[in-house]
């Protein structure tokens, strides 16, 4: 079991594409009309990019053949479990320890409603949205043609495609292990079966390429470019909130511009510095150029590139 909470940020750069598209093909948008990308959005490419690195996942979406209708299907959540698991047992806590066998369960957690079992697990890893911090970010619209007619009237049919000019998401995470306590304390599980120390490393991998490894339309000029770990000492209760929002970047000639003063001084001076382990700064250094870094710390600061 991992003892020590963890706050951070990942960063996404989409140039000329679109990360996280609304059911109409824009740009999600808040109501004042910043542009961002939900939780679900880089989730669902981290359990990709975990499942490429042998990981075991239980929230993939999978087809099956239906044979009453002749055609494939989507599988339901019960069939998902009986593939990975077999036929679901009536006893609640062996379908949770099935469950918890799955890596993206014990990062994010799972709401499993079958047959005979209603279990909600929280998770150690959580999201908010991830905010687009360009402000120089423009919507592009273009229309597109397909070699193919919707009907016998049309030449071709005709539609739209959108994207962002360029956009920089910040995201930021918790890793709180405290959630697991309650079920160890309980005897509902034991310290190895909840997230792990080699857990969080395969949390961090995914961090570092989960954009950059999507290969679809839309997605194929988005690129992880940034990633910031503050890992606290294994006693400490304290928290750190909102990360992201005392980095500031901006656009550059050649690279983007992650100043990081507002967030090292934060760090430094906060009541919450004694508990800092270490610092873990990720960049892609072609892209990104780091701003900030040269203050003295009262904690241990590694700087690496995104590959590494």
């Amino acid at each position: 079991m991992k003892n020590n909470r963890v706050s951070g940020v990942v960063g996404i750069g989409a140039y000329r594409s679109n990360f996280n598209a609304g059911f109409d093909s824009k740009p999600k948008k808040l109501p004042d009309g910043t542009i961002f990308a939900s939780d679900v959005a880089i989730k669902r490419s981290m359990r990709d990019a975990l499942s490429e690195m042998g990981e075991p996942i239980f929230y993939k979406k999978t087809m099956a053949y239906d044979e009453k209708k002749g055609n494939s299907k989507v599988v339901t959540i019960e069939e998902r479990y009986a593939n990975m698991f077999g036929d679901e047992v009536k006893d609640r806590l062996k379908v949770l320890k099935q469950l918890m066998t799955a890596t993206d369960v014990r990062m994010f957690g799972v709401l499993y409603t079958g047959k005979t079992s209603n279990i909600g697990y929280r998770g150690t890893v959580q999201f908010a949205q991830g905010l687009n911090v360009d402000k120089e970010t423009e919507e592009v619209k273009m229309d597109i043609t397909a070699p193919f007619s919707s009907n016998e009237k049309e030449s071709s049919t005709i539609g739209k495609k959108h994207f962002t000019d360029e956009a920089h998401y910040l995201y930021n995470f918790v890793i709180d292990p405290a959630e697991n306590r309650q079920y160890i304390q309980n005897g509902w599980l034991d310290e190895e079966e909840v997230f792990s120390e080699e857990d969080y490393e395969a949390f961090k991998d995914a961090a570092k390429v989960c954009a950059t490894r999507i290969n679809t339309a839309a997605k194929v000029a988005c690129f992880n470019e940034f990633a910031l770990f503050v890992e606290l000492k294994d006693d400490s209760k304290k928290y750190l909130v909102d990360l992201a929002n005392l980095i500031k970047v901006t656009r550059g000639e050649n690279k983007t511009k992650y100043d990081l003063n507002e967030l090292m001084r934060s760090l430094i001076d906060s009541p919450v510095v004694t508990d800092i382990e270490k610092v873990e700064i990720y960049a892609e250094t072609n892209k990104v150029e780091l701003i900030g870094l040269q203050m003295e710390a009262p904690f241990d600061v590694h700087v690496k590139s995104i590959f590494e």
